[in-house]
Protein backbone atom coordinates (compact mmCIF):
# COMPACT_ATOMS: atom_id res chain seq x y z
CA UNK A 1 0.00 0.00 0.00
CA UNK A 2 1.23 3.07 -0.80
CA UNK A 3 1.04 6.22 1.37
CA UNK A 4 1.05 10.16 -0.19
CA UNK A 5 2.52 12.47 2.06
CA UNK A 6 3.18 16.24 1.57
CA UNK A 7 6.07 18.69 2.15
CA UNK A 8 5.15 21.52 4.46
CA UNK A 9 8.53 22.58 4.77
CA UNK A 10 8.30 24.71 1.78
CA UNK A 11 7.74 28.64 2.37
CA UNK A 12 5.91 29.42 -0.51
CA UNK A 13 2.62 28.05 -1.41
CA UNK A 14 4.01 24.93 -3.14
CA UNK A 15 2.86 21.77 -2.23
CA UNK A 16 5.09 18.69 -3.37
CA UNK A 17 4.50 15.53 -2.97
CA UNK A 18 5.85 12.10 -3.60
CA UNK A 19 4.60 9.07 -3.52
CA UNK A 20 6.04 6.12 -0.76
CA UNK A 21 6.07 2.36 -1.75
CA UNK A 22 8.64 -0.17 -2.78
CA UNK A 23 9.90 1.82 -5.88
CA UNK A 24 11.95 4.70 -6.21
CA UNK A 25 10.61 7.96 -5.06
CA UNK A 26 8.43 9.35 -7.84
CA UNK A 27 8.09 13.18 -7.40
CA UNK A 28 4.57 14.78 -8.64
CA UNK A 29 4.81 18.48 -8.74
CA UNK A 30 3.73 20.73 -11.57
CA UNK A 31 6.59 22.95 -13.88
CA UNK A 32 4.18 25.50 -14.10
CA UNK A 33 3.59 25.65 -10.22
CA UNK A 34 7.32 25.85 -10.06
CA UNK A 35 7.61 28.97 -12.64
CA UNK A 36 4.91 30.83 -10.68
CA UNK A 37 6.41 30.17 -7.49
CA UNK A 38 10.15 31.34 -9.11
CA UNK A 39 8.36 34.46 -10.10
CA UNK A 40 6.87 34.67 -6.48
CA UNK A 41 10.42 34.26 -5.23
CA UNK A 42 11.94 36.62 -7.33
CA UNK A 43 8.86 39.53 -6.34
CA UNK A 44 9.41 38.81 -2.86
CA UNK A 45 13.35 39.26 -3.01
CA UNK A 46 12.94 42.58 -4.72
CA UNK A 47 10.53 43.74 -2.46
CA UNK A 48 12.85 42.58 0.55
CA UNK A 49 16.12 44.38 -0.82
CA UNK A 50 13.83 47.73 -0.81
CA UNK A 51 13.83 48.51 2.66
CA UNK A 52 17.07 47.25 3.52
CA UNK A 53 18.47 49.80 0.79
CA UNK A 54 16.05 52.24 2.96
CA UNK A 55 17.35 51.11 6.21
CA UNK A 56 20.81 51.11 4.97
CA UNK A 57 21.25 55.16 3.83
CA UNK A 58 21.55 57.35 6.29
CA UNK A 59 19.72 60.55 6.57
CA UNK A 60 21.97 63.75 7.00
CA UNK A 61 20.32 64.42 10.56
CA UNK A 62 21.10 61.31 11.61
CA UNK A 63 24.81 61.70 10.65
CA UNK A 64 25.39 64.46 12.48
CA UNK A 65 23.97 63.53 15.47
CA UNK A 66 26.26 60.24 15.10
CA UNK A 67 29.16 62.64 14.43
CA UNK A 68 28.45 64.76 17.75
CA UNK A 69 27.81 61.69 19.46
CA UNK A 70 31.43 60.55 18.63
CA UNK A 71 32.72 63.81 18.86
CA UNK A 72 31.52 63.83 22.76
CA UNK A 73 33.09 60.61 23.62
CA UNK A 74 36.26 61.37 22.30
CA UNK A 75 36.62 64.24 23.71
CA UNK A 76 35.23 62.33 27.12
CA UNK A 77 38.02 60.01 26.39
CA UNK A 78 40.72 62.60 26.02
CA UNK A 79 39.65 64.38 29.14
CA UNK A 80 40.01 60.95 30.95
CA UNK A 81 43.28 60.02 30.03
CA UNK A 82 44.52 63.28 30.73
CA UNK A 83 43.04 63.35 34.42
CA UNK A 84 44.95 59.51 34.83
CA UNK A 85 48.37 60.97 33.49
CA UNK A 86 48.53 63.87 35.78
CA UNK A 87 47.23 61.27 38.71
CA UNK A 88 49.97 59.02 38.04
CA UNK A 89 52.05 62.07 37.87
CA UNK A 90 50.87 63.33 41.23
CA UNK A 91 51.41 59.81 42.77
CA UNK A 92 54.83 59.76 41.91
CA UNK A 93 55.93 63.54 43.41
CA UNK A 94 53.87 62.50 46.30
CA UNK A 95 56.23 58.86 46.18
CA UNK A 96 59.15 61.24 45.79
CA UNK A 97 58.38 63.78 48.02
CA UNK A 98 58.07 60.82 50.81
CA UNK A 99 61.12 58.91 50.17
CA UNK A 100 62.85 62.43 50.44
CA UNK A 101 60.82 63.32 53.37
CA UNK A 102 62.29 60.04 55.11
CA UNK A 103 65.94 60.64 53.73
CA UNK A 104 65.65 64.51 55.72
CA UNK A 105 64.25 62.12 59.05
CA UNK A 106 67.03 60.48 59.37
CA UNK A 107 69.50 63.08 58.40
CA UNK A 108 67.84 65.18 61.13
CA UNK A 109 68.25 62.22 63.59
CA UNK A 110 71.85 61.80 63.06
CA UNK A 111 72.35 65.44 63.40
CA UNK A 112 70.62 65.76 66.94
CA UNK A 113 72.65 62.35 68.01
CA UNK A 114 76.08 64.66 66.99
CA UNK A 115 74.76 67.72 69.05
CA UNK A 116 73.74 66.33 71.78
CA UNK A 117 76.90 64.26 71.32
CA UNK A 118 79.58 67.03 71.26
CA UNK A 119 77.20 69.31 74.38
CA UNK A 120 79.17 67.57 77.51
CA UNK A 121 77.13 69.39 80.51
CA UNK A 122 80.41 69.39 82.55
CA UNK A 123 82.03 71.65 80.15
CA UNK A 124 79.15 74.13 79.75
CA UNK A 125 79.31 74.39 83.83
CA UNK A 126 82.86 74.79 83.73
CA UNK A 127 82.40 77.50 80.94
CA UNK A 128 79.21 79.44 82.56
CA UNK A 129 81.27 79.92 85.63
CA UNK A 130 84.28 80.23 85.61
CA UNK A 131 84.34 82.17 81.95
CA UNK A 132 80.91 84.11 81.88
CA UNK A 133 81.40 84.59 86.25
CA UNK A 134 77.63 82.85 86.26
CA UNK A 135 76.31 81.13 89.57
CA UNK A 136 74.10 78.43 90.61
CA UNK A 137 70.80 79.56 91.15
CA UNK A 138 69.76 79.92 94.97
CA UNK A 139 65.92 78.70 96.43
CA UNK A 140 64.99 82.53 96.70
CA UNK A 141 65.79 83.13 93.01
CA UNK A 142 63.67 80.40 91.58
CA UNK A 143 60.38 81.58 91.19
CA UNK A 144 57.27 78.66 90.45
CA UNK A 145 53.81 79.85 88.40
CA UNK A 146 50.67 77.69 87.42
CA UNK A 147 50.77 77.01 83.82
CA UNK A 148 47.39 78.91 81.88
CA UNK A 149 45.34 76.72 79.95
CA UNK A 150 46.29 79.15 76.82
CA UNK A 151 49.68 77.94 77.61
CA UNK A 152 51.29 80.79 77.33
CA UNK A 153 52.08 84.03 79.11
CA UNK A 154 50.82 87.60 78.65
CA UNK A 155 53.18 89.72 80.25
CA UNK A 156 51.86 93.32 81.02
CA UNK A 157 53.96 94.85 83.46
CA UNK A 158 57.81 94.80 83.40
CA UNK A 159 59.53 92.05 85.81
CA UNK A 160 60.92 94.26 88.75
CA UNK A 161 65.05 93.72 89.11
CA UNK A 162 65.36 93.20 92.72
Amino acid sequence: MSRVRKNNYSKTARKDTYIEGNTVRKFDFDFEELENEAAYEEAERENSYRPRRRSLSMSGGMAMLLALVSAAILSLCVVYLNREFAISQKSAQINTLKAELEDLKAENEVLNYEVNSYMDIEYVYTYATEVLGMSVATEDQIVFYDGTDKEYLVQYKEIPEE
